[in-house]
C-alpha cells in the first residue's frame, strides 16, 4: 500500500508541475486559475487516497463471511481464495492509470476552455472555439455525475479501478458526442443558425444541451442516433427485452453500476458469477442473491413477470416455495382431502399465472440449468444467520439473535449485561447458547439450570440444556428436560426431536422413532429430525427409509458432516457402493468420526474390488482406531482374496483379539489357514465356530462340510487345483463382510 501511495503522489506531482511548466512559459501562470485547475481535478487522486487508508480488511472479512455462507470456496482455500481475487481487482497500478488520465484529459478541456475564445484566435485546429465551449459544459455535466459517484462509492467502501475508468470513458464519450453534435448544428444543420448569440458563444439551450449529455450520455447518443434517423433512416437501434431496471430494487444508480461490470439485462445478471459481484461491489449479500433470484425467474417467464408478482412471487426461490407448500409429495402421508386441496390449489395457482397446467409451474420451477441457484438456495438455507451476523449488536442477546453469528461477542456482551442484570432468565438462555457454541459445556449447563431456577417455565431452556446432556452422556437427565419441556408446551417440535435423539442413542429405537414422527408431524421442515430419524431407521436395518430420510434433509439444506456418514452406511445398506462412496467422501472432508468413516469407505471399495483403495482406508481406519473391528476383519478377507492367506490369518486373529465371538470371521480364519495348507489349525478354528455359533447359521453349516472331508482332500487347494463343491459352497461365506452397520 505504500508503494502504491508513493507512486500515486509522484505522478501527480510530475503531472502538476509538467502543466505549471507550460502555463508559465506562456506566462499564463494565474492564481486563481490553478485553484480552480486544482479543485476540480484534485478530487480524483484524493478520493482514491483517502479510500487506501480504509476499508481493505474490512472488505475481505465481509468476502470471507460471504463465501463461506455460499458455498463458494472450501474451508482451507478461503483464505488464499480471497486474497488473490483481491490483488487482482484492487491493483494499484490500475488506479494510478486512470487518475492519471483523467487528470490529463480534464486539465486539457479546462485549459481549452479558459483560453479558446469565439473572438480569440482558435487554440486547436480540429475544434472551433464555439465547439470548445460546449465541450467545456459536457465535462462539466460529466464532472457532476463523477463527483456523485465518488462520494457514493467512497461512502460505501466500492471505489475500485473500475470507477476511474467508467469516468474517464464517460469524460471521453461525453466530449465525443458533444463535438459531433456541435460541428453538425455549427455547420449548418436544423438548428445552426440559432447555435450561438450575437458575441458568437453557444445559445443557453446548446449550454443546457451539452451538460445534459455529460450526465448521461447514453441520452446523447440515442439524440445523436435520432437525428441521423432523418437523414438515414436506419432500423430502430434494439433495445434489451429484459431491462434491469425490472427487478425490483435496482434504481438508476444501481442499473449504472452494474452497467460497469457488462450486466446489461436480466440475463446477464441471472448468469453472472456471483463471486464476481461479492469482490466486485459493495452491494448487500442480500440484495445481490434476491436480484440474482428474481432475474432468473424474469429470464423464465419475461413479460409475464407481472402476473407472477401479483400473486406475490417475485423470485425463482418464492416460487419452489409456494409449489413446495402444496406438494402432493409431502414426507407425510396425506390424507384423499388433502392431496385433492392440493392439486386444486395448483391448478389455480397455474391459471393465476396464466400456465397451460399445474406441469408447467413443475417444469418453470427447475432452476437447476442456472449455477448460481445452487449458492442461492445455500444462502437461504442461512438466511437467518446472515441477518444476525449483520446485525451484530450486543443488546441483541437478549433475544439471542447473535450467538450463532458471533457466540464470542455474544458472551462479551451478555457476560456484561448480566452484571447489570443477573435475574434476567432469558439473558441466561442466550448466554448458555453462546457457551455450548464455544464448547463450554460447564458453563453452558450452569447457565440453563440458572435461567430454569429463576423462570421455571422457559420452555427454551429446557430444550437447550437437553442438549448439552446429550453431549455430556447423560441421557436419562437429557429425556427428563425434555418430557418437562413437552409438558409445558405440547406442540415443541424440538423437544420431540431431542428426546428421540436421547432414545436412539441409548438404543430405545421405538421410542426414538415415536418421538421423532411427532416432531415432524410438528414441523415437517424440521431437517435434524429427518437426520435423526434416518440414523435410527440405519440401527434397524431398515435402509430403504432411511435413505430418504436423508435425501429430505439435504434438501431442506441440514448439511451438518454426520449427514454423511450416515447417508453412506445407508447407501451401504442397500448395495449401493458407488454412491456411498461418494457420501463418505464428504464426510471425510468434513473429519467426522473419520476411523469410521474410513473403514466404511474401505467397505464398499472393497465390494467393487478396488483393492488398492480398499487397503488405503482400511489401513487408515485401523491405524486411527486399533480396535476397529470391521478395519481388521476387512483387511484379512481383502488379503484372503490375493491369496496372501499368512497375512490374512493376522488380521482375522487381531479382529478376534476384539471381538471373539464373531464367528463369520472365524470362519474365516478357518478357511485361510485351509488355503494356505495348515490343516490342523483350520480344523480346529471349525470346531471352535461349531461350539460357538448357531447350530443353523451359516458358519456351523459349512463348518460341518469341512470337518467331514477327509484331511488329505484339503491339500490341492492352496497350490491352484479344482476347487471341491463344499468350497464352492463356501464362496457365498467368504464374502460376507464385516460392516458394523
Amino acid at each position: 500500500m505504500n508503494n502504491a501511495l508513493n507512486l500515486i503522489l509522484k505522478t501527480i506531482v510530475l503531472l502538476a508541475g509538467l502543466f505549471g511548466l507550460v502555463l508559465v512559459l506562456q506566462k499564463q501562470l494565474l492564481s486563481l486559475e490553478i485553484v480552480a485547475y486544482v479543485g476540480l481535478v484534485g478530487i480524483y487522486p484524493l478520493t482514491y487516497l483517502a479510500y487506501l487508508g480504509f476499508g481493505a480488511q474490512a472488505q475481505q472479512k465481509r468476502l470471507r463471511d460471504d463465501f463461506r455462507l455460499l458455498g463458494l470456496a472450501r474451508e482451507e482455500e478461503l483464505e488464499e481464495t480471497v486474497a488473490k481475487l483481491y490483488r487482482t481487482v484492487y491493483n494499484p497500478f490500475q488506479f494510478v492509470v486512470y487518475i492519471a488520465l483523467i487528470v490529463l484529459e480534464s486539465l486539457l478541456i479546462l485549459w481549452g476552455y479558459q483560453h479558446c475564445k469565439p473572438s480569440a484566435v482558435p487554440c486547436f485546429d480540429f475544434v472551433g472555439p464555439q465547439a470548445m465551449q460546449l465541450v467545456f459544459y459536457s465535462y462539466l455535466g460529466a464532472f457532476v455525475f463523477s463527483v456523485q459517484e465518488l462520494i457514493r462509492r467512497y461512502n460505501t467502501f466500492d471505489l475500485q479501478p473500475q470507477v476511474y475508468s467508467s469516468i474517464l470513458v464517460r469524460i471521453l464519450i461525453a466530449a465525443a458526442i458533444t463535438f459531433a453534435g456541435a460541428s453538425f448544428i455549427l455547420s449548418g444543420g436544423e438548428q445552426g443558425s440559432g447555435a450561438t448569440d450575437t458575441a458568437g458563444d453557444p445559445q443557453v439551450w446548446a449550454q443546457v444541451l451539452a451538460f445534459s449529455i455529460g450526465i448521461f450520455p447514453t441520452q446523447g447518443i440515442r439524440w445523436l442516433v435520432q437525428q441521423a434517423d432523418r437523414i438515414l433512416n436506419p432500423t430502430a437501434t434494439p433495445t434489451s427485452e429484459l431491462p434491469l431496471r425490472e427487478v425490483l430494487g435496482i434504481s438508476t444508480w444501481h442499473e449504472a453500476r452494474l452497467g460497469q461490470m457488462g450486466i446489461d439485462d436480466a440475463q446477464n445478471l441471472a448468469t453472472v458469477d456471483i463471486r464476481r459481484l461479492l469482490l466486485t461491489t459493495q452491494f448487500d449479500t442480500q440484495e445481490i442473491t434476491n436480484w440474482i433470484d428474481q432475474a432468473i425467474l424474469y429470464v423464465k417467464v419475461g413479460a409475464r413477470i407481472q402476473r407472477f408478482r401479483e400473486v406475490k412471487i417475485a423470485s425463482c426461490y418464492e416460487l419452489w416455495a409456494a409449489l413446495s407448500r402444496l406438494s402432493t409429495n409431502a414426507p407425510l402421508q396425506l390424507s384423499d382431502a388433502e392431496r385433492n386441496e392440493r392439486l386444486e390449489a395448483r391448478k389455480r395457482l397455474a391459471l393465476a399465472l396464466g400456465m397451460a397446467d399445474a406441469d408447467e409451474l413443475e417444469r418453470l420451477a427447475d432452476c437447476t440449468n442456472f449455477p448460481n441457484y445452487s449458492h442461492i438456495a445455500e444462502y437461504y438455507a442461512r438466511s437467518s444467520m446472515v441477518a444476525r451476523r449483520r446485525a451484530n449488536l450486543g443488546m441483541e442477546i437478549l433475544l439471542g439473535d447473535i450467538v450463532e453469528s458471533d457466540p464470542q461477542r455474544a458472551i462479551e456482551d451478555g457476560e456484561r449485561l448480566l452484571s447489570q442484570n443477573p435475574n434476567n432468565a432469558e439473558l441466561l438462555n442466550s448466554l448458555g447458547s453462546a457457551y455450548h457454541r464455544l464448547g463450554r459445556l460447564e458453563e453452558a449447563f450452569a447457565a440453563y439450570t440458572r435461567a430454569i431456577e429463576l423462570d421455571d417455565r422457559l420452555v427454551e431452556a429446557y430444550v437447550r440444556r437437553s442438549l448439552v446432556n446429550i453431549d455430556e452422556g447423560r441421557y436419562q437427565e437429557a429425556i427428563r428436560d425434555c418430557t418437562d419441556a413437552i409438558n409445558l408446551a405440547r406442540n415443541h417440535a424440538q423437544a420431540f426431536n431431542n428426546r428421540g435423539l436421547a432414545y436412539m442413542t441409548i438404543g430405545y429405537l421405538d421410542r426414538a422413532l415415536e418421538d421423532l414422527d411427532e416432531a415432524l408431524r410438528l414441523d415437517d421442515r424440521l431437517a435434524s429430525a429427518y437426520l435423526n430419524r434416518g440414523v435410527t431407521y440405519n440401527a434397524q436395518n431398515d435402509f430403504a427409509r432411511a435413505l430418504q430420510d436423508f435425501e429430505r434433509a439435504y434438501l431442506l439444506g441440514h448439511r451438518v458432516a454426520e449427514l454423511w456418514l450416515a447417508w453412506g452406511i445407508a447407501l451401504i445398506g442397500t448395495e449401493q457402493y458407488q454412491p456411498a462412496i461418494e457420501k463418505l467422501s464428504r464426510a471425510v472432508l468434513c473429519e467426522v468420526d473419520l476411523a469410521n468413516t474410513y473403514a466404511k469407505r474401505g467397505y464398499a471399495y472393497l465390494q467393487l474390488n478396488y483393492y488398492r483403495q480398499a487397503r488405503n482406508d482400511l489401513t487408515i481406519a485401523r491405524d486411527k482406531d486399533p480396535r476397529r473391528f470391521e478395519a481388521h476383519h476387512n483387511l484379512g478377507l481383502l488379503e484372503a482374496r490375493l491369496n496372501n492367506f499368512p497375512a490374512a490369518i493376522d488380521h482375522y486373529r487381531k479382529a478376534l483379539a476384539i471381538a471373539e465371538n464373531q464367528f463369520v470371521t472365524r470362519y474365516n480364519l478357518a478357511l485361510a489357514y485351509y488355503r494356505s495348507g495348515n490343516i490342523a489349525e483350520a480344523r480346529a478354528e471349525f470346531e471352535r465356530v461349531l461350539a460357538g455359533a448357531s447350530p443353523d447359521s451359516m458358519e456351523a453349516r459349512q463348518a460341518r462340510i469341512q470337518l467331514s472331508l477327509p484331511a488329505g482332500r484339503s491339500t490341492s487347494t492352496p497350490s491352484g487345483g479344482e476347487k471341491t463343491v463344499e468350497e464352492r459352497q463356501h464362496d457365498e461365506t467368504d464374502d460376507r463382510l464385516a460392516s458394523d452397520q
